[in-house]
């Protein structure tokens, strides 16, 4: 269900449509300003519609649009994503890889129950990480697993190493730009 569709969008439609399905064609509608209340309404009981869509239901403050069970979106707090950048941290050691590389960061462990942590977060784009014993390349202890969006909030994580050894942290870049990690 398509509602309030812009002035251009019936040439849009024109052009994607010979590519869909007539399954897929049949379970689209189309409606201007007008007209797609009381097609909802057929859908979503009356009960559990806010009023601005057409149904009953009204938030605390008589809120027609019952804004405290339907998150709107909205723009971020200033300083929310650079708060926990790791772009700023002291200590922090900037890496390029370029699309589709492969980097391997040894760690020497010199004993069995020593911790090990990292966290990273990229300038822009996805990155791919695991931690495997570099004596033993078998012997993954996190597979390689790829983090989307790790520009906008760092991951971390850690082990407890079972064995001392090096182990070597593979990041591999799925995208591009800098990255930016720190281990502890």
């Amino acid at each position: 269900m398509i509602d309030a569709a812009p002035s251009f969008f019936p040439v849009l439609w024109k052009m994607v449509r010979p590519f869909l399905t007539q399954r897929t064609v049949d379970k689209v509608e189309i409606f201007g300003k007008d007209g797609w209340k009381q097609t909802l309404l057929r859908i979503v009981d009356a009960a559990i519609l806010p009023v601005h869509y057409g149904g009953d239901m009204v938030g605390p403050g008589n809120d027609p649009r019952c804004r405290n069970k339907i998150n709107y979106g909205g723009r971020f707090e200033e300083g929310a994503e650079s708060a926990s950048s790791v772009f700023g941290e002291d200590g922090a050691v900037q890496r390029s890889i370029g699309p589709r590389d492969r980097w391997e960061l040894p760690v020497e462990v010199a004993s069995a129950g020593s911790w090990l942590s990292w966290r990273f977060q990229t300038a822009s784009g996805d990155l791919a990480f695991g931690l495997v014993m570099k004596e033993s390349p078998e012997k993954t202890l996190v597979p390689l697993r790829r983090f989307e969006a790790c520009c906008y909030v760092p991951h971390e994580g850690s082990w407890q190493c079972e064995e001392p050894g090096t182990w070597l942290t593979a990041q591999a870049e799925v995208d591009k730009e800098r990255t930016r990690y720190k281990n502890t």
